[in-house]
């Protein structure tokens, strides 16, 4: 179970680090747009899509990582209260009936569509017109990961839920 979880974790984090980096090409980006429209007076028909899909690529690979550090926001309002096997077991039960059977139907139709995408070559329809297959697939791959993620969340908790404990992990880069 360990090995699992932090292959998961290691896994999220590295991705999210490297894409993380395109945050700094998207600044570019704007900082360009920004000297052609009102320096020059020459806007780019392409910086809005440029915009949309590098800030995508950032959001979604970073959902994962996010979960595995702990940073969405979250309402504890009453499991904050309850003790550590009774946290686990709410934790599991939600995670079974809701995260696993939507975000599992939601993979799935997303596959589909962008499958369908490919077989197309599917363009956006304003703008300077760019593929949107491209756009669809790192979306689902970020949505996967997200899921991917959530197993190792259920896992963690499950070993709480029976040991009583959290299970010691491997240190990562950005742990304390």
């Amino acid at each position: 179970m360990k090995t699992i979880i932090n292959a998961i974790d290691i896994m999220n984090e590295k991705v999210a680090k490297f894409f993380s980096y395109l945050s700094m090409l998207l600044v570019l980006q704007l900082v360009y747009e920004v000297i052609c429209r009102y320096v020059f007076n020459k806007p780019n028909l392409w910086s809005f899509d440029a915009t949309y899909f590098i800030s995508s690529i950032v959001v979604v690979f970073g959902l994962a990582y996010t979960w595995k550090i702990g940073v969405h926001v979250g309402v504890d309002l009453f499991s904050g209260y309850m003790p550590r096997r009774v946290k686990a077991a709410v934790f599991l039960f939600f995670m079974v009936t809701l995260f696993f059977t939507t975000w599992g139907n939601i993979v799935l139709v997303m596959l589909k569509n962008t499958m369908y995408s490919w077989e197309i070559k599917e363009t956006a329809l304003m703008g300077s017109m760019p593929p949107v297959y491209p756009f669809k697939t790192w979306m689902m791959a970020g949505i996967l990961l997200f899921f991917v993620q959530g197993i190792s969340e259920s896992l963690k908790s499950l070993h709480i839920l029976i040991t009583g404990n959290p299970i010691q992990l491997q240190k990562t880069g950005d742990e304390n």
